[in-house]
């Protein structure tokens, strides 16, 4: 999984989020698959990055974007693998402000 940031100081911080997946590789049910888990992955550190962005006087936009695997792989995936891609993604993201 990739991320995108933008950050810019702003008086009154706001969370601009995406989620990508290509559509060469994925049917369209499985890439509503894949954005649904990436939303409900995300939602978990929506809160805690939002406190982060408001202390330091920052808004972020922010693209998670799926890289293209093996369909197979895909159809096994679950929450856990995927949130925790974007916990670490988010934790690094903290590191940045």
């Amino acid at each position: 999984m990739r991320c995108i940031v933008v950050l810019e100081p702003a008086s009154n911080p706001e969370m601009n989020v995406g989620y990508a997946v290509s559509s060469r590789v994925y049917t369209a049910v499985w890439r509503n698959r894949l954005r649904r888990l990436m939303r409900e992955g995300f939602a978990l550190q929506r809160e805690s990055l939002m406190d982060d962005l408001k202390r330091r006087g920052m808004s972020a936009s922010i693209i998670f974007a799926f890289k293209p695997q093996a369909q197979s792989g895909v159809r096994r995936l679950k929450l856990e693998p995927v949130s925790t891609e974007i916990a670490n993604l988010c934790s690094r993201l903290r590191g940045m402000l």
